[in-house]
Formats: C-alpha cells, sequence, structure tokens
C-alpha cells in the first residue's frame, strides 16, 4: 500500500474504517501530527491484522499511553528514545534485563530508587554543560 505525497494528509474521516477502529487512541491528535507520522501510523495499521492478540493489546496500549501524554511529555519521550537508540549496542541490549530487574523488585525498593533518581536529578545542574568551544579558525 502507498501512501505517498499531499494525497496521503489525510484527515480522521478520510480514512478506512478499519484504520479508524485501529488508531482510534490518535483520533483526538491526528490532525496535528505530521504527514510523516501519519504515514507510519497508517503503515502500522495496515499489519495490526497480522499481528498476534499480544502484539495487538501491545499496540493498543502504548497509543493510548501516548495519547496520554501532554506534548511536553511527548518531547522528553522522543528525546529519551534517541539517546536510547544512540547507545552502543550492548549498552542497548543490556536495557530490558535492567528494566526486568527493576520490575521484579519489591515495591518499597522500587519507592526508595524512585525517589534516589529524583533527588539526584534535582541536584544535578539545571542547565546542560556546553560543547567545548570549537578550534578557533585560523584568518
Amino acid at each position: 500500500m502507498f501512501f505517498g505525497g499531499p494525497a496521503f494528509a489525510q484527515k480522521w474521516h478520510e480514512l478506512k474504517p478499519d484504520e479508524q477502529k485501529v488508531l482510534a487512541p490518535l483520533q483526538q491528535d491526528w490532525s496535528t501530527l505530521s504527514d510523516v507520522r501519519k504515514k507510519k501510523w497508517r503503515e502500522i495499521a495496515a499489519k495490526y491484522p497480522k499481528m498476534t492478540p499480544d502484539q495487538q493489546k501491545n499496540l493498543q496500549n502504548r497509543m493510548t499511553g501516548w495519547a496520554r501524554l501532554t506534548p511536553e511529555q511527548r518531547v522528553k519521550a522522543r528525546e529519551e528514545y534517541n539517546a536510547l537508540k544512540a547507545l552502543p549496542p550492548d549498552k542497548r541490549a543490556a536495557v530490558p534485563q535492567k528494566w526486568d530487574e527493576y520490575r521484579n523488585l519489591p515495591p518499597e525498593k522500587r519507592e526508595e530508587l524512585r525517589k534516589k533518581a529524583a533527588e539526584a536529578k534535582a541536584a544535578a545542574p539545571a542547565t546542560k554543560t556546553p560543547p567545548p568551544p570549537a578550534e578557533a579558525k585560523k584568518p
């Protein structure tokens, strides 16, 4: 299926009923999505029938969670995702294992870790360290 060019810039009511059903959690935000994002979501909707029930449920949960985020939270989520993608493969591969370990901790220990992280974040400088100055250009 091809969704190229201006013909792709669909309004919600122009989507096929099956697409609307799959993408329902995004309905409120549909008009604010870029054409590129709309295209990606429509491609996902096209693959939806071939997904397992667990994959479908996971996708619906993620879309619902995304729709609930504020614009600022979405920006932060994208930044964190891009930072994760930039990790070396070995460190990136360790992330799911670390999340599993965290999820298996008792609730008290998770709360303790959250508090420590919040304190560390509050103690960190508010601004990022500027990059080192570029080498002066020679005339």
